[in-house]
């Protein structure tokens, strides 16, 4: 058997220099962290990233910069949640007076040594804008990364994006960018769905005119809203599919129209305070045919288990420009609540306690709410390339 030089100097890792955030988290006043895939990553490489990944599987070394050390050992971490924090490392984080919504930034010094460096970013102080641009970097990046790889078996996931990222050397900059989690999360690809070829079926008149429209969560405070163009033509249903790429939704929520009175959307759902109402299906009225019944204002209701509501509000009608694309969105402020938040006032709530997160003290939080969240988050490019991405869908 062959036996690896010992003395022989390893060439430097690709790794090294890399930055990952990772998220502090505070559930029944135990305190915590979310590693994700990037985090899992760097700490321990998986066969693929790395030719040496075998001898990569031990504890991690983390220093903190006030010199103190402490491991974190891969079988702690394996479930993307370690609750099991050393007792040096819990004393630090006191020192530094973490809360939730707090994040670690760990900086990878030397993969073969196993050589981190670990930093405390408080939450009330940390670079949001600056952030959330690197953010937007990464998220343009791994949806063009997804739309080529999307045929492949397996398909693509926030791992494999992960190790791509760091392989490729986006991750080594002063500024870490949110969980790749988050970020995989916003542009991970749909499949084909049936109604999509439906819908291309129905949309299929020559455009007369488009409409500017404006989309705000009802009393929502600040506004969380989006300005789109979409043509005449265009049916309910896809407007209903706009929508919901613009909000950074799934896309297959159940969801109703109301236009004075009249109601569109899919026949087999309605909220309990329209049980009793005729639902027609949105594939047969398009957005030129309501347009003038509308007053310029209706209403767009969505969701599961919980109903959120948009007001959609008509504030142009102006000719085709040619070759000019539709739909598209062209402004829009903050990021959309998750669909699992109950309400309007419980995401409210969860606000407030980012800006005091005292409040999340001996508190149980549900599952969206344990990781990093920007409520400032907009990013109008990926915004275009999804909207884009679900219309070739629908014609292939």
């Amino acid at each position: 058997m062959q036996m690896k030089d010992q003395n022989k100097p390893h060439i430097k890792h690709p790794f090294n220099g890399s930055r990952v955030r990772v998220p502090i988290t505070i559930d029944r006043g135990e305190m915590g962290a979310i590693f994700d895939d990037a985090a899992w990553e760097l700490l321990w490489p998986t066969p693929g990233a790395d030719p040496d990944a075998e001898t990569l599987q031990g504890a991690a070394d983390l220093r903190t910069p006030s010199g103190t050390r402490f491991s974190i050992h891969p079988h702690r971490a394996a479930s993307y949640r370690w609750e099991d924090i050393p007792p040096s490392f819990k004393g630090w984080l006191k020192q530094c007076k973490a809360v939730a919504g707090d994040t670690l930034i760990i900086e990878a010094v030397d993969i073969h040594a196993h050589r981190y460096d670990v930093f405390h970013e408080p939450y009330l102080t940390r670079d949001g804008p600056a952030i959330r641009r690197q953010t937007e970097n990464f998220e343009n990046l791994a949806f063009n990364f997804a739309c080529l790889n999307r045929n492949r078996d397996p398909e693509p996931d926030s791992q494999t994006l992960a190790k791509f990222l760091l392989l490729f050397g986006y991750y080594r900059d002063s500024v870490a960018p949110e969980p790749i989690s988050n970020i995989w999360n916003r542009v991970k690809l749909e499949p084909r769905h049936d109604a999509d070829a439906k819908r291309s079926k129905v949309e299929s008149k020559k455009p007369r005119a488009v409409y500017q429209l404006k989309i705000q969560v009802s009393e929502s405070h600040p506004p969380i809203w989006r300005r789109l163009l979409i043509h005449d033509t265009a049916t309910l249903d896809h407007l209903h599919q706009v929508i919901q790429q613009c909000m950074g939704w799934n896309g297959y929520e159940p969801h109703l129209f109301t236009i004075n009175d009249h109601f569109y959307g899919t026949p087999e759902w309605r909220p309990d305070k329209y049980l009793k109402e005729e639902v027609r299906n949105d594939y047969q009225v398009d957005l030129g045919q309501i347009a003038w019944k509308s007053s310029g204002h209706f209403l767009y209701e969505c969701g599961f288990k919980y109903t959120w509501s948009l007001e959609i509000q008509i504030e142009k009608r102006d000719l085709v420009v040619p070759d000019a694309f539709y739909p598209t969105c062209i402004d829009g402020e903050r990021s959309s609540p998750s669909p699992c938040c109950r309400n309007l006032e419980d995401y409210a709530e969860y606000l407030k306690r980012l800006e005091d997160p005292q409040h999340f003290r001996g508190q149980k939080l549900p599952t969206w709410l344990t990781g990093y969240f920007d409520p400032d988050h907009f990013n109008l490019t990926l915004i275009n390339k999804k909207i884009l991405y679900r219309i070739r869908l629908g014609e292939g």
